[in-house]
């Protein structure tokens, strides 16, 4: 069968991103506040970490990670303008208006998988909207992902989004706006945010622009070892997601997987 060989990640922040997550992927996208940190830095040369040179070299491989849900469609649409002209040329969105807000901007498309698609109908009308590429439902199993082929991608890696709050669980009330004490703490920091459920397994929450937080799932999408039946599927692209892991547990995952290396013994779920 023929290799897939486009891959795409998300991150929530650009101090995860590893030098060889940079050779490995060929779509970066990052939220709007950590585009904007980048291009801040490159403005100034002495402010710039290693990590941020290695990123402003790769930039034709970074693209905007649009927020899970746009309240005001006017101010997504001046943030995607913005970052447009700046150079950012692709987008991965999650709604309708910020699909039609990227397309009349002219940014290449990635339609998410909160876009819900099971059927190569779902997938053909939001090409026809304008996504160049569409995100397979994380409910559809591997042999069911076949009959999509090239008209979609998938979730190969990372901690699925379980749900969306309007207000911050951890500070709402009690942080500066544009200031989230939340944020600090959400990649490399052992001091992460979680709900605990009753079993005792922790649920990581990730901080958005706009106050948001988004609960994932505590166990990770893992099919490095499956990867040759997940492309016998034959589809259009490998998505991975990066929520809490630090720089080095991001380069151990492209390891994996361009190892094929087997799974963790537990704590891990397939598609």
């Amino acid at each position: 069968s023929a290799q897939c060989e486009l891959k795409t990640a998300e991150f929530s922040d650009i101090s995860q991103i590893s030098e060889s997550a940079l050779c490995y992927f060929d779509h970066i996208f990052l939220p709007a506040s950590q585009l904007k940190r980048l291009f801040s830095s490159g403005r100034n040369e002495d402010g710039r970490t290693g990590a941020d040179r290695a990123l402003i070299k790769s930039f034709a491989k970074l693209g905007l990670a649009a927020p899970p849900v746009s309240f005001d469609d006017r101010e997504f649409y001046e943030a995607a303008r913005g970052l447009y002209e700046s150079g950012i040329r692709s987008a991965l969105v999650n709604t309708v208006s910020e699909l039609d807000i990227a397309q009349k901007l002219g940014f290449q498309i990635f339609a998410s998988l909160r876009f819900n698609v099971t059927n190569t109908l779902a997938a053909y009308e939001l090409h026809r909207l304008g996504a160049e590429h569409v995100t397979a439902s994380p409910e559809m199993q591997l042999p069911s992902l076949g009959g999509l082929k090239e008209s979609a991608g998938a979730v190969v890696y990372g901690k699925l989004p379980l749900m969306l709050t309007s207000r911050c669980v951890a500070y709402h009330g009690l942080c500066t706006h544009g200031n989230c004490r939340m944020g600090k703490k959400i990649s490399g920091d052992a001091e992460r945010f979680y709900l605990k459920d009753r079993k005792g397994v922790k649920f990581p929450i990730s901080a958005q622009d706009g106050c948001m937080n988004i609960i994932y799932n505590a166990y990770p999408v893992w099919m490095a070892d499956k990867m040759e039946s997940v492309e016998k599927a034959q589809l259009s692209f490998h998505h991975y997601i990066f929520t809490t892991e630090s720089a080095d547990e991001v380069s151990r995952v492209v390891k994996a997987y361009r190892d094929r290396e087997g799974a963790p013994t537990s704590g891990i779920r397939r598609i």
